[in-house]
């Protein structure tokens, strides 16, 4: 109701009820100039030349920059949207928490070495919603072009390649267990090579 006075007509005073309008007339042309500045297009001139129409006279309101913003807002919405469809295809293939500690008890069959286990407890939680672990999780995310961390999983991948290497080198182990390091060292590499559809 007043919001010509930001909302306090007590202690704010617009009589003419144009200053917000100029204020935002103002904004939408340092848009529009700083747009056509960053990618000098035709449609970006003209944005400009209406938006500072809008401010040279009062009674126009300032339109281009909010429909650019609009624009913007719809692109932005339809990449979500685009995000959201392939994180989708993630419910076809995902665990139950049975199938996702049975993985994780599998791969601890016959492993002795208390470092192994927890370098695979690190691979394969019982929380995983992807077969094949951290492997499987990055092999998504290069498919998809959809990270499921806000990292990723590329650098973990790399680090826990690292620690088993470490293992390999320094610990005690049977031959299934080095055989079990050889599969994840490798499985880990293939998923960092995946490439994108």
């Amino acid at each position: 109701m007043y919001s010509y006075a930001r909302d306090n007509p007590v202690k704010y005073n617009d009589p003419s009820g144009e200053y917000v309008e100029t204020a935002l007339d103002l904004a939408s042309f340092a848009y529009s100039v700083n747009e056509y500045y960053d990618n000098p297009t035709f449609a970006n001139a003209v944005y400009m030349g209406l938006d500072g129409a809008a401010l040279a006279l009062p009674f126009l309101p300032a339109v281009a920059g909010h429909i650019r913003m609009g624009g913007r807002a719809v692109q932005i919405s339809g990449d979500i949207i685009k995000d959201a469809k392939k994180v989708g295809k993630l419910s076809g293939s995902e665990m139950s928490p049975e199938q996702a500690k049975a993985q994780l008890d599998d791969m601890l069959k016959g492993v002795e070495n208390d470092r192994l286990g927890n370098a695979i407890k690190q691979l394969f939680r019982p929380g995983d919603k992807l077969p094949g672990g951290t492997a499987g999780v990055l092999k998504y995310e290069r498919k998809t072009g959809t990270l499921l961390s806000p990292s990723g999983h590329a650098q973990k991948a790399q680090d826990r390649i690292n620690s088993l290497k470490k293992i390999l080198t320094e610990e005690k182990l049977t031959k299934r267990e080095v055989k079990k390091i050889n599969g994840l060292i490798n499985s880990l590499t293939n998923a960092l090579n995946t490439k994108k559809n």
